[in-house]
């Protein structure tokens, strides 16, 4: 009976310890997770504001009867050409947190992670 109770209680500690361990990997998941949604956000709104500066310089063009109006679409595509790529990381955290984990076992002391 006793030898029981030593073997559940060393199983219940193992349990325990994995349990801790899971939680504590999670949370380190979800702050890398955290800091790309957080570069994403920021180029967004860097691409935006640029948009945004461009679509007020063709609404001046258009108030001033001048010429030489450029498509919204056009505008945008060449705001997204000048800025650097935005990786999409909202749909694809685990993939992005994994690529960062194999970066950092390759060596690499970023972890991948480009700052912006």
């Amino acid at each position: 009976m006793n030898a029981r109770n030593k073997t559940r209680k060393e199983k219940n500690k193992l349990a325990s310890r994995a349990c801790r361990l899971k939680k504590k990997a999670q949370h380190e998941a979800n702050k890398i997770k955290l800091y790309g949604l957080h570069q994403e956000h920021r180029k967004y709104l860097s691409v935006l504001s640029e948009l945004k500066k461009q679509v007020r310089k063709q609404v001046e063009i258009r108030k001033n009867g001048g010429q030489g109006l450029v498509p919204l679409l056009l505008v945008y595509e060449q705001v997204l050409a000048s800025k650097q790529p935005i990786k999409e990381i909202a749909n694809k955290t685990t993939d992005f947190v994994n690529s960062v984990l194999d970066a950092v076992a390759a060596g690499q002391t970023d972890g991948g992670l480009v700052k912006a």
